[in-house]
């Protein structure tokens, strides 16, 4: 089969699924025949896909063969990974970066080390057992995903559509059409009813399928493509963010796309009318962004009674974890500590809970990582294929700092890998245009290659 018609059988796909025309038995047969297309243009790029929007995907595996979707990574898709590692360790291409990865393993050491001897402090309770298996598995899953993509160099419009076909499984989970959800959604609480629809990650994922569509469109030279790739994720994710009432998301692509709208303002050379346009569309985004938050965190009384989760004010939980850190501020606690002496089982915010439950050490180990995800951003011009990623790590970045603990926010270690292990130097004065002519060929190498 072409790379043509593979790419149109899989847009086929992620359309039925969101129009949630497929049944159900059929819906795991869906995953492998996209996935083997998927594979044909390109196995890591699609490995790497599955692993940042695998939620979906695997709640529906895991609903229909009844089975832990902690061991189906455990036991499959990490082997998986360390093959393809093993398979492309020798990969050269120019200016190859692959040689800072011993910056990130040595990272990923220390991180780990001090995560799980915190973790073992103490008697082990039932959440710092599941803390630690979740860290464990989902942090090297996502840390040899960030890997493969460091070895490969693989920009990050090579992995929108894959993204888009598995995120789109969540509406045949959710057992309706995209279309419906305006409907379906309960004034109250969105689409929190419905059991199967993941209040944080699902609209997480949307949120940052946003940011990867808006990369693509950005740096893939196929028109036609590209555009209907945008207009899907759009169209597939919207309906989860705005309905989903999780507000670090709302923040997230209000962040995302004011980053974008300011680098591309910055590094391009436009207009007086199309900076004019880019400037006016970058505040009708913070209008809309600011609404929808205020909307949820202010408005809706009923909201409160009804949804715990939505009631939650994050600046007493801050406040009570900032006023734990005063009384041992060098040494930190234990993993699980505020949930056993706060008003929430974590502190919902990385660099709170990594001061408070790990010391200053654990501190050090986020801001070195911030580091690096600065680096990208400042330093990347916004045509440059590394540039995607740096979008991507910021959403992330951004949503860690409201919701979640550390381990459920090991996504965060593939975002740590590719700033670490695939870093721009900044240039020198005298060395501009040698800079900006290995960008260039940089950024002509990553066109060549198939998604």
């Amino acid at each position: 089969m072409s790379a043509t018609n593979s790419r149109i059988v899989v847009l086929v796909l992620i359309l039925a699924n969101m129009l949630d025309l497929l049944p159900g038995k059929i819906l795991p047969i869906s995953i492998l025949l996209g996935t083997a297309l998927l594979c044909m243009e390109g196995a890591v790029p699609t490995v790497v896909a599955f692993s940042l929007f695998l939620s979906p995907c695997l709640t529906l595996l895991s609903n229909t063969y009844s089975f832990s979707a902690t061991l189906l990574v455990a036991v499959l898709l990490i082997p998986l990974q360390i093959v393809l590692v093993l398979l492309h360790r020798n990969d050269r291409s120019q200016e190859n970066n692959s040689e800072h990865l011993p910056l990130f393993i040595i990272w990923a050491f220390v991180f780990f080390a001090v995560m799980v001897t915190r973790g073992l402090l103490g008697p082990l309770t039932e959440y710092r057992l599941h803390w630690l298996q979740y860290l464990t598995v989902y942090g090297t899953f996502y840390g040899l995903s960030g890997i493969l993509v460091v070895i490969k160099r693989i920009p990050a419009s090579h992995i929108v559509l894959p993204g888009l076909f598995y995120m789109s499984f969540v509406y045949p989970l959710m057992e309706m059409s995209f279309l419906a959800v305006p409907s379906m959604a309960t004034s109250e609480i969105g689409l929190r009813a419905w059991e199967e629809f993941g209040a944080i990650s699902v609209p997480r994922l949307g949120g940052m399928l946003v940011a990867a569509a808006i990369v693509c469109r950005n740096t893939d030279k196929r028109g036609l493509f590209r555009t209907s790739i945008l207009v899907l994720s759009l169209a597939l994710a919207v309906p989860l963010i705005v309905y989903g009432y999780t507000r670090q998301v709302y923040l997230g692509v209000l962040v995302v796309v004011g980053v974008y709208l300011f680098k591309r303002l910055c590094d391009t050379k436009y207009s007086r009318s199309k900076r004019i346009a880019l400037i006016s569309a970058n505040v009708l985004a913070i209008v809309a962004a600011g609404m929808l938050f205020l909307d949820v965190e202010l408005l809706s009384t009923s909201r409160i009674v009804t949804d715990d989760a939505l009631s939650n004010s994050r600046f007493t939980t801050w406040h009570e974890a900032w006023e734990m850190i005063l009384e041992q501020p060098f040494l930190g606690y234990h993993v699980g500590y505020f949930g056993e002496h706060g008003n929430s089982p974590w502190v919902h915010n990385w660099y709170l809970e990594a001061w408070l439950e790990h010391g200053l050490i654990g501190l050090l180990l986020f801001l070195v990582a911030t580091y690096f995800f600065l680096r990208l951003w400042i330093l990347v011009p916004i045509n440059h294929p590394l540039y995607g990623w740096g979008l991507l790590a910021l959403f992330q970045l951004t949503v860690v700092q409201f919701s979640g603990d550390i381990a459920r926010n090991s996504i965060m270690l593939f975002f740590v890998c590719v700033a670490l292990a695939w870093r721009v130097r900044s240039p020198k004065p005298e060395n501009k245009h040698v800079f900006s002519e290995r960008l260039y060929v940089e950024q002509q190498t990553a066109n060549t290659v198939r998604w």
